[in-house]
This record gives structure tokens, sequence and C-alpha cells, in this order.
């Protein structure tokens, strides 16, 4: 009977110790999703995890409740062990709402033509931005080891479209300055980057579209 009631223990312990070490393995698989560059022979693009929306969560919320989020994006080129920027993209803002009463987003991008998108679902919302997020390689050796990331906040208290209507003015300067402060409680930020280094000469050439999702 000793040894039997010892044998549970052991059970139990394991069984306790494989439990809790599912979550890490979990999030370790997760920290090690493949993230590729897409490369179209003169601009850069990260395939991003298929799960990945950004319209969720907090961001969502706010939408569905008749407000306006402006989602900020930039890429940046890094060298010498992801230590570097040599380059990083404007930032691209996104000005989104949604149509309460048919669930449809509008989105506003003031650098793109033509800036406005309008009934479309969340996930055409996501992919027409995802599908504007880019770097140009102009200037960039062909040769050198390369990191890319990709970076995503909100910034709902300083909300852009309070002068997105003014095509007079100009926001790079304010869209920086909105990009650069710190993320507060209320705002959401992803950040992606390429884990392994790659050469712009070794990456295959294709065609953008719906390609910045792993598949």
């Amino acid at each position: 009977m000793a040894h039997q009631a010892r044998d549970n223990r052991i059970s139990r312990r394991s069984w306790l110790v494989t439990g809790l070490a599912l979550p890490l393995f979990r999030a370790r698989a997760a920290e090690e999703t493949p993230l590729r560059p897409v490369f179209d022979g003169d601009n850069l693009q990260l395939k991003l995890p298929l799960n990945f929306h950004f319209l969720s969560g907090k961001p969502l919320e706010r939408l569905n409740g008749g407000n306006t989020v402006s989602f900020l994006a930039r890429m940046s080129l890094l060298t010498d062990d992801k230590h570097t920027i040599i380059k990083e993209s404007p930032v691209q803002p996104f000005i989104l709402s949604m149509d309460i009463w048919d669930r449809t987003f509008k989105v506003t991008a003031p650098n793109l033509m033509p800036r406005d998108r309008t009934g479309l679902t969340a996930p055409q919302a996501e992919s027409w931005c995802l599908e504007n997020i880019y770097i140009s390689t102009t200037s960039v050796p062909q040769d050198r080891p390369l990191w890319l990331q990709w970076t995503m906040k909100t910034r709902h208290q300083d909300d852009l479209s309070q002068v997105i209507g003014d095509r007079g003015i100009s926001l790079s300067n304010l869209v920086v300055e909105y990009f650069s402060r710190k993320t507060g409680v209320n705002d959401a930020e992803w950040t992606y980057q390429t884990s392994h280094s790659f050469r712009l000469q070794d990456l295959p050439r294709m065609l953008f579209g719906r390609s910045n999702r792993l598949g």
C-alpha cells in the first residue's frame, strides 16, 4: 500500500508539473512564429500571423461605441544584430470608424489615394490597412544582413480625425509625434520582428496583395 501511495504522489506531482509547463510551451511556440519578409524588388512587407487582428479588444470596443480610433503603423530596417535602425518608413495613419447600424467600417488614410474606403467588413478593413504598410528598399545594400520590424499603435486620445479634414495641413510631424508617445493604458500596441537576418539579394521577388499574413 505504501508503494502504491508513493506512486500516486509521483503521478500527481508529474501531472502538476506537466500542467504548469503547458502554458510555457504555448508561449514559446507563439514567440517562435516564423515571420518572413515579402519583397517586390522595391518595397518590403512583413508576413504577419494569420490570427493577428487589430480590430479587437479595446479598439473594437471603442469603435462599437461609436468612437473613432486612430491606428499608426511604421516599419523599420535594422542591422548590426538588431541594434541599429538604418531606415524607417513614414508613419502611416489609418483613421477607423464604424457604422453601428450595418456593422461596416470606414477607413481614412490621408497619405494614400484613394484615402477613404467605406462599407468594409472587419477583415476587409484590416487587409486594406496591412497591405499599405511597407518600407522602401531604395539605397539599402542588397548584400547586408537585415532584420525587419513592424509596429502598430492606437492613438484615440489625440484623435487625428480632428485635422484630417484640412487638406492643406501637413500631418508628417504631427503623426510622428503621436507615434512616439508612450502607449497609454487605453491604447493598444503590436510589434513584430523577423527572428533571423536576411539579405535583399536572397529574397524571392513577388507581387504584393494580401501577402502580409502567414499562410
